[in-house]
């Protein structure tokens, strides 16, 4: 079983801190992870200073 962050949580919780989505690699039913549009930025910009 693998793990990874939560599709569509923001923040330190939809990072591999808290690996809320799980699958059995190499099964093609389910999605592949994918950023969405302006998450990889917005998550870099809270990784900053003053980020919970």
């Amino acid at each position: 079983v693998a793990t990874g962050p939560r599709v569509g949580v923001a923040g330190v919780a939809g990072t591999d801190a808290f690996p809320w989505r799980f699958w059995v690699p190499g099964d093609r039913t389910v999605s592949p992870f994918r950023w969405g549009r302006g998450a990889a930025e917005a998550a870099s910009a809270q990784s900053g200073a003053g980020a919970l």
